[in-house]
Order: C-alpha cells, then structure tokens, then sequence
C-alpha cells in the first residue's frame, strides 16, 4: 500500500507564552493527537526541553560562530537535538532589519550542523506580477545555499498577524510560481486558523502550514490537526 505523505505543521510560539502557561500547554498537547501529521513544535528558546518529546525548531540562530553575548549558535542548537530553524521570519525582517547577506550566514551555519532550514519568504506587494519578480529576486540570491531538505515558508506580509480574507487565488498563484523556482517542499503561513483552513487544504501544492495564533489554542489546534488529517 503506498503511504499518504503528511502535510507539515510548524507550531510557532514566538514570544507568546510565559513559563506558567507553558507548563499547562505542554499538559494539554499530550492528549492531542498529532500522528497525522508532521508535527513539529517551536516555542520559545528557554522552553525547548518543555517540549522535548516533540521534533523541535528553533526561531533563530546566530549568523556568527564567534562568542557573542545573547546569540545562540548551531552547535548549541544541535546538541539541544533542534530539527530545524526558522529564517528569515516577516517580523525579523520588519524590526530586526535582517538583510539577506545576514539570513545566507544563518543558512550556512544551520547547514554546517545539519539542522534542516524553514526559510520564510515574504512580500507586500499591491499585484501578482510585482510580488512574483520580489520572489524570484530572493530565490535567486539564496536558492544555491538552500539543501534539499529546507523547507521554504510563504508568508505574505498583508496576511500576518491580521484578521483579513485571504486571497485564495493569489496564495496559490504564488505557491504554483515558487514550485517553478525550487524543488523544495512549500508550506503557507499567514493568519492560518479554523475558519480558512478547508481552503488552504484544497491547495494540494501547499506541503504544510506554518502556524502562530491558532497554535497556542490547543482546541483550535486540535481542529486543525483534524482537518489536515
């Protein structure tokens, strides 16, 4: 019989949650079913070994290998048994002025200790052909330093964090053209949650989705672990 591939779900915690409701999180997630799908978890750095039964990813890793108070290398992140690292994230890249030079010395050091990259594209622009030529302009600045195994994150800057209607078609003109640019597998993130997750699902080129929000519900959590299921 030949196996259905799981579609991936990267739960991002960013900086959400205090060490109290982590404990309770943590507590709720055992009673989730979540054998269905990839899952893989990524909270906050000082709570990585809450949720070591779990395939982890880290929100960062240093450009740098040097000794740099607060920067936390790929050496420390392997030994901590990381999976993966998620770069260039919309909002690093909006309030930490990441520029691309800074996300290809992430790449190589997540590289150099095997640890698999979840590399987030994003764009705001106003028409499908200004945010394909953005799109292709990054790939070709980073495809080559991309392992086959890196995963690479959609996410438009008009969809995080905001309550908006997504444009369905436009989402999946976007994945159609990244999926002519790279062999990678491409999942979406960007205000993904219960109501437009049926949607998403019917786009069967999206391989998974990047989740924030509606991850750190664990009712909304568990209903869209079923749906993807």
């Amino acid at each position: 019989m030949r196996m259905m591939k799981l579609k991936l779900l990267i739960c991002n915690h960013k900086n959400k949650l205090t060490y109290n409701e982590v404990k309770k999180y943590v507590d709720d997630l055992k009673n989730l079913d979540t054998s269905k799908v990839d899952f893989v978890v990524c909270p906050s750095l000082p709570y990585i070994y809450n949720f070591i039964d779990y395939k982890l990813a880290s929100q960062d890793i240093s450009a740098y290998d040097e000794t740099i108070t607060g920067e936390v290398t790929g050496t420390q992140l392997k030994n901590l048994l990381i999976n993966y690292v998620i770069i260039g994230h919309a909002e690093r890249r909006k309030y930490l002025h990441e520029d691309k030079e800074t996300l290809i010395r992430k790449i190589i050091n997540a590289n150099k200790n095997d640890i698999k990259v979840i590399y987030c594209i994003t764009e705001e622009e106003s028409d499908l052909d200004s945010a394909k030529k953005k799109i292709k302009e990054e790939l070709d600045k980073v495809r080559s330093y991309l392992k086959d195994d890196a995963i690479i994150a959609y996410e438009p800057m008009w969809a995080i964090g905001n309550n908006v209607e997504l444009d369905y078609s436009y989402i999946k003109e976007i994945i159609l053209y990244m999926k002519t640019l790279a062999n990678n597998k491409i999942i979406y993130g960007g205000s993904v949650n219960i109501t437009n997750i049926d949607k998403l699902l019917t786009m069967v080129e999206i391989d998974g989705f990047l989740v924030s929000n509606s991850c750190l519900n664990i009712n909304e959590l568990q209903k869209i672990i079923d749906k993807i299921s």
